[in-house]
């Protein structure tokens, strides 16, 4: 039985709420796959990489340099596709006043930015009118190194890992994960064995945790955000879970060490996941709450951008109009949203840029709603991805 809409969780009420604008939209010629070239924050930098989006389509990342100096130039980027009636979208940055290394890493759909700045957690904060605050720098525990962030929850919990000290010089220690929440650091998951390592977290802020017990032997957890902790696998890389608590993985097999892809359903099943070549650069990355999973493989001698939904798969280039396709050469792809957002990584006219792709009407309306747990969304969103093929979104030329 379907539970009444006040008992759904949040994001599949969102999904529902996009089904029905688009139920309610007018019906017109769809138009082609768009991309949009992430720019670097400042015309002195050269190199864009971004590494999360939202669901409004916010995108976060850095912006550097190619040839790095001797003092390393990273500042923290953040791209917000904000209409204005037809007005291209505007980028707008998220940088610290004289810092030189911060970055942008993990962006919840309220618009709240995790990242680093010089080694200590940062906080963006949303403005009212558009772009963000000023960086709140909320420090790091003592006694650790490879401090790093990975994720952001609707609830703005912040998780990540790092390597906890043993000793004076750090020579000998462990990789634990931790969240961050109401101003201090707890750490999560087992704190014996090896490691425990934080892979992602949902919106709901259910963290996926890596916990190695010894040489070849792994337990991969889902540390809920009551604290509760599941054991879900035995064997694997895990990159990331959704809503739905569907998770993307790999798994190396055989003499020739090829990787066989999967999706972990919430009931235990597997779903395989085939790639191109599924050699050393084949990696399912993300999955959205459709089930739809991004990441790279090789094809055809290089290495592409890659969409999987359901059994089949797509190389992302061959999405691109021709006139794309002569400048850019995606090469992974990071994140994607419900709403069929891609970011990645790649090059354009040359340069290394990110992108931000959004999927052709027509594409995403020949998908079959895929993983959506509640079905009356199911059936709702299923509805609304067939008339997409002739709703007329609003398109953005670029981004600056």
């Amino acid at each position: 039985m379907t539970r009444p809409s006040s008992q759904r969780p949040a994001w599949v009420e969102r999904l529902g709420a996009v089904a029905g604008l688009l139920l309610a939209g007018t019906c017109l010629a769809a138009p082609v796959t768009v991309i949009h070239e992430l720019a670097p924050a400042s015309k002195d930098l050269d190199l864009t990489a971004s590494y999360r989006l939202n669901q409004t389509g916010q995108v976060v990342g850095y912006s550097a340099l190619a040839t790095q100096p001797a003092a390393p130039v990273f500042l923290s980027t953040a791209w917000a596709p904000t209409a204005t009636g037809a007005a291209a979208v505007e980028l707008q940055s998220v940088q610290t006043p004289g810092t030189l290394r911060s970055v942008a890493l993990a962006i919840n759909d309220a618009g709240v930015i995790a990242g680093l700045v010089e080694g200590q957690l940062a906080r963006w904060t949303p403005n009212p009118g558009g772009g963000w605050g000023a960086a709140q720098l909320l420090g790091k525990p003592a006694g650790v190194t490879n401090f790093s962030v990975l994720g952001i929850g609707d609830d703005g919990v912040i998780g990540g890992q790092y390597f906890k000290c043993a000793n004076a010089d750090c020579s000998q220690g462990n990789t634990r994960s931790w969240i961050y929440a109401n101003g201090s650091y707890t750490e999560i998951g087992p704190v014996t064995g090896l490691s425990t390592e934080f892979r992602a977290m949902n919106d709901q802020g259910d963290a996926l945790l890596d916990h190695t017990v010894q040489l070849n032997q792994t337990r991969i957890q889902v540390r809920k955000a009551d604290g509760t902790l599941v054991e879900v696998l035995q064997s694997g890389t895990v990159n990331d879970l959704n809503n739905a608590g569907q998770i993307v993985g790999w798994r190396t097999e055989g003499v020739a060490n090829s990787k066989t892809g999967f999706v972990r359903e919430a009931d235990g099943t597997e779903r395989a996941l085939t790639g191109f070549t599924q050699g050393l650069s084949f990696e399912p990355r993300s999955i959205n709450n459709l089930g739809w999973v991004a990441g790279g493989d090789l094809h055809l001698n290089e290495l592409v951008a890659t969409l999987w939904v359901g059994q089949k798969l797509w190389d992302l280039n061959g999405l691109l109009s021709a006139a794309d396709a002569a400048d850019w050469q995606l090469r992974f792809a990071m994140d994607i949203n419900d709403a069929g957002w891609i970011t990645g990584l790649g090059t354009y006219r040359g340069q290394e840029r990110a992108f931000l792709m959004q999927l052709g009407d027509d594409f995403i309306a020949s998908l079959d709603p895929q993983g959506v747990p509640e079905p009356g969304t199911a059936a709702l969103l299923g509805a609304g991805l067939l008339c997409l093929a002739s709703v007329r979104q609003r398109r953005y030329a670029r981004l600056r």
